[in-house]
């Protein structure tokens, strides 16, 4: 079912995927939650190397501590944002503790 906004909504599973569709233009945007640096780093470069706009929900520079990654056509950005305003008191969004490659624990 769609709407005048989006005509449909997939889930595909690998957010490496997501991001490589989104460079050869297959898909327009592309919202991913509760990432891992491992599942998006290599994606992301991808994508802003085909010249797609890459960034974090609240609209920061996508980074490897991000925990949300927004991919888009150039251009649709700002409609997706408006988009992940929805997510914000999500446990998805942006936690400062959120744990990533690059922090460590020493477990005892």
């Amino acid at each position: 079912m769609g709407s005048t906004r989006a005509r449909g909504l997939r889930r595909l599973g690998s957010a490496a995927v997501d991001l490589a569709w989104i460079a050869d233009g297959s898909l327009d945007i592309s919202i991913t939650l509760g990432n891992r640096p491992w599942d998006t780093a290599a994606g992301a470069l991808i994508a802003r190397e085909a010249g797609a706009v890459v960034i974090d929900a609240d609209g920061s520079q996508h980074s490897t501590q991000s925990r949300c990654v927004v991919a888009a056509a150039p251009g649709l950005e700002h409609e997706v944002l408006t988009l992940t305003s929805l997510i914000h008191d999500s446990p998805f969004w942006q936690d400062p503790t959120f744990p990533t490659a690059l922090s460590t624990t020493k477990e005892t």
